[in-house]
């Protein structure tokens, strides 16, 4: 069995790993939400709908239950990058697209500047580590 103090050295190494992991997390959440907007807005209510409503609440739920486990954990570097990348790829993403919205102003450049800032990150990272 492995020492505790050994698992925390491996987690806070592992921050490749951890980059796409927390990439794929928030994208996911981002898109549930976008899913459950795109179901909620609507003048006809239906069944169907209301069926695929609750599939993607459930599985919003599921998905905070394993963030929660995820800031639970204890290391704080992980805790810190999660937190992070939540503020920036799901929280804030969103409040601009919607606040981009509303003023009539379009934020479609500040996400294509994002994503090739993402790819240059994790090109400098993977450059690094080898």
């Amino acid at each position: 069995q492995l020492p505790s103090d050994e698992i925390r050295s491996v987690i806070n190494e592992s921050y490749i790993e951890q980059f796409l992991f927390l990439s794929s997390l928030c994208t996911e959440l981002s898109t549930r939400y976008e899913t459950i907007a795109t179901l909620v807005v609507g003048k006809k209510v239906d069944a169907a709908r209301c069926e695929s409503l609750s599939e993607e609440l459930n599985k919003l739920d599921v998905s905070v239950q394993f963030l929660n486990d995820l800031l639970c954990c204890g290391v704080r570097s992980l805790n810190v990058r999660l937190c992070e990348y939540l503020m920036h790829h799901v929280i804030v993403k969103l409040i601009l697209h919607h606040i981009s919205i509303y003023s009539g102003e379009s934020v479609s450049s500040d996400t294509n500047d994002d994503d090739e800032s993402n790819e240059n990150e994790y090109d400098q990272e993977e450059a690094y580590v080898q």
